[in-house]
């Protein structure tokens, strides 16, 4: 789902391709990359507030990895 998510970010479909990481993020709450890839996207789109929201949740997890996604 993340390649996917990122095929249509290239494909200029950020709305789709965030939905894909959405529902990729609801089996998968804590993954670190789909985490990280939603960041990408919404710091793309200039989407403040929910950039937010995922650091947030990145530095929640608490890992070294997602502790690291959380800092850019």
């Amino acid at each position: 789902s993340l390649r996917y998510a990122r095929f249509l970010t290239r494909q200029g479909r950020s709305g789709p391709a965030g939905a894909v990481l959405v529902d990729s993020l609801r089996a998968s709450p804590e993954s670190v990359e789909v985490l990280a890839g939603l960041a990408d996207l919404r710091l793309a789109n200039r989407d403040w507030p929910r950039v937010e929201e995922v650091v947030a949740s990145l530095r929640a997890i608490g890992t070294a990895d997602a502790t690291a996604a959380a800092q850019g």
